[in-house]
């Protein structure tokens, strides 16, 4: 069992070239490290971000890694406006056809709304998209979870 376990953490090691080119070595397979850092390098093309607010890139609260057909990428922003208006902009702008997501519910959270979107012939791309005022008089919070379900 140990040396199962020992064998495993060996085979899996990072090489860093660079922080962009960072490598992760799992079973034989080299997957790219998720990229981190300013909002051009991490957002994904078809998910949009409202005016006025700002990716957070500090301490890798925000990332997006594509390999293949496969995407995953949790993106965070925090801006000043009126909870309700970036609920609409996001149930507005996912569907258009330049981003391509379909609605596929709607949920009131305790300090706010969560919204979930489906893409793909068999949706298997799956957003959710969390709008929140964390405190009172804070700015808000929007957690973008985008998941890839080959």
């Amino acid at each position: 069992m140990k040396r199962l376990l020992i064998a495993g953490l060996l085979s899996l090691s990072v090489g860093c070239e660079s922080a962009k080119n960072a490598v992760v070595k799992a079973g034989g397979w080299d997957v790219p490290s998720p990229v981190y850092g300013e909002a051009k390098e991490v957002q994904p093309p078809d998910i949009p971000a409202p005016s006025g607010f700002k990716l957070q890139t500090s301490g890798k609260e925000s990332y997006y890694l594509i390999v293949d057909r496969y995407r995953d990428a949790q993106l965070v922003y925090s801006g000043d406006a009126i909870l309700d208006d970036v609920v609409m902009f996001y149930r507005s702008q996912m569907p258009l056809p330049i981003n391509g997501w379909k609605e596929d519910g709607l949920e009131k959270t305790s300090k706010g709304v969560l919204l979930r979107f489906v893409k793909g012939d068999k949706g298997e791309y799956r957003c959710s998209v969390e709008v929140s005022r964390p405190y009172d008089q804070s700015p808000l919070r929007v957690d973008v979870r985008l998941k890839t379900y080959l």
